[in-house]
């Protein structure tokens, strides 16, 4: 797959699941009113500097010592229809390997999603699912995604071989931040519109506290997420050009060991993907009833 479709892959899987974060009444973005924080006179953040935002958000996400994170969690895929009742489709459990990479003033940023389906009642893992707008019975393949990077720098994204637009492509990095009450919080706004025509939107939501945020010894904070995600229709679900979209809602854990990973849901990919969790990077698929969409 080219680097378009896996930019496209990672914006459309509905796999990565992310974690329901504290609850935060006031943000703090470019151009607001409050300019820095302060823990002591040596440790300060200020939201309307690029270098600051592009640091805060490695450290939240990722490490800032290029070390390797697991982004853990689950959640729901809805339908959406026009005119329609919004209903649950499916329940997802994803997994992200993440790992920023020092690059002079930047880092490369790259990653790999593991995903599956399951009843949204049962918790049973899918291997068919019936699609309740066609009737098929339709593959619900699981999700593997290449590995890719992207370079994050002051200056913004930069995302080589792709051909649509995307929000944060050449524009200063200031994201929406919160840090109030002990604990801090951004948005990655990820707003794109694909080479293809169509378009996609996510809102991964990381939540850390200001003490570990505000550490300058601290090479990555402790992080909890939430993902919400507003893109087409999943591919397997073969809706052809019936209109509507789905939106995913997910919760999830950073976490330094894929010990945290329960043993049954590794047990899925394991069976589907073997050897991938062992060699994130390296691993190529073989085919099978896979899917990258």
């Amino acid at each position: 797959m080219d680097r378009q479709g896996s930019r496209r892959t990672f914006l459309q899987s509905g796999a990565t699941a992310f974690a329901a974060g504290f609850g935060f009444s006031s943000l703090i973005g470019g151009g607001s009113v409050v300019s820095s924080v302060q823990a002591s006179s040596s440790d300060s953040f200020d939201p309307n500097s690029p270098e600051d935002n592009l640091r805060g958000f490695v450290k939240t996400m990722g490490s800032l010592d290029g070390s390797p994170q697991w982004m853990i969690g689950e959640g729901r895929i809805y339908a959406l229809v026009e005119n329609e009742m919004p209903v649950p489709l499916v329940a997802v459990k994803g997994m992200r390997y993440i790992k920023f990479t020092p690059a002079g003033d930047s880092f490369n940023m790259s990653w790999r999603d593991w995903a599956f389906y399951a009843d949204y009642e049962t918790g049973k893992v899918l291997e068919t699912f019936e699609n309740p707008y066609t009737g098929a019975r339709v593959n619900a393949s699981p999700l593997l995604t290449n590995y890719f990077s992207w370079r994050m720098g002051p200056d913004g994204q930069e995302l080589p071989g792709y051909a649509g637009e995307a929000w944060l492509i050449d524009r200063p990095l200031r994201m929406p931040w919160v840090l109030q009450g002990g604990m801090a919080a951004v948005t990655l706004e990820l707003l794109v519109k694909y080479g293809h025509g169509g378009s996609g939107t996510e809102w991964v939501n990381l939540h850390t506290n200001t003490k570990d945020f505000l550490d300058p010894d601290v090479a990555s904070a402790p992080m909890r997420y939430s993902w919400q995600g507003y893109s087409p229709w999943m591919r397997w679900l073969e809706m052809g050009d019936r209109p509507g979209r789905t939106l995913r809602n997910s919760n999830g854990i950073k976490t330094t060991d894929i010990a945290d990973l329960r043993p049954e849901v590794r047990a899925v990919y394991d069976a589907h993907f073997p050897g991938s969790i062992d060699n994130p990077e390296t691993y190529e698929k073989t085919g099978g009833t896979t899917s990258t969409a």
